[in-house]
This record gives C-alpha cells, structure tokens and sequence, in this order.
C-alpha cells in the first residue's frame, strides 16, 4: 500500500486527529519598538490572528505580551506540523539571544 492509500485509511478511522496532526502550523517571532523585545510563539491559527489577539490583550493582562500593544511581526517560519513548530519554537527560546534572532 502506498502512502496516499494508508493515509486514507487512516483518515477513515480517526479524521480528527489526522486533522490536527497536518494542519499548518507556524513559529512565529514578534517584536515589541517601545518594549526592545522580542517574543516567541507557536500558533495553529495563523499569524495574523495571533499578533491581533496579542495587541488586544486577549490573553490577559497578566502576560507578556499584555505589557504593550505595539507588536509587529519580525518572522515567521511554517513547520510541517505542531510539534514540529514547537521543537522551532524551543529551539529558538533556548539560545536566549537577540543575536540569534
């Protein structure tokens, strides 16, 4: 059985994981002018929707990014799946360095 043909029976016996499995994710860095900072996130719902959710706060006041609402996107990279764009996403945390960025 090829690929196309297993995927198809798998889609079949669980779609909804498969679903959430091959949905486009993206890591994403955002940059903050009136902070100096940059953040790090991972999103399912695209870019654009993030950084609308946080220049609006609608992660709370109590979190980083409620602290300005001044982000504009630095970059973003596309991961092949979720987990793939949360090993970006650490990646990247754990050099700890504007440098890197």
């Amino acid at each position: 059985m090829n690929f196309v043909g297993a995927f198809f029976m798998l889609y079949k016996q669980c779609p909804i994981f498969l679903c959430y499995y091959f949905m486009a994710a993206e890591c994403y860095i955002i940059y903050s002018p009136k902070l100096n900072r940059f953040y790090v996130g991972v999103t399912n719902d695209g870019v654009a929707e993030r950084l609308l959710r946080h220049n609006n706060h609608q992660y709370g006041g109590h979190r980083y990014t409620a602290k300005t609402n001044d982000w504009e996107i630095y970059i973003f990279l596309k991961a092949v799946d979720y987990s793939h764009a949360i090993r970006m996403e650490r990646k990247i945390k754990s050099m700890k360095s504007k440098v890197y960025i």
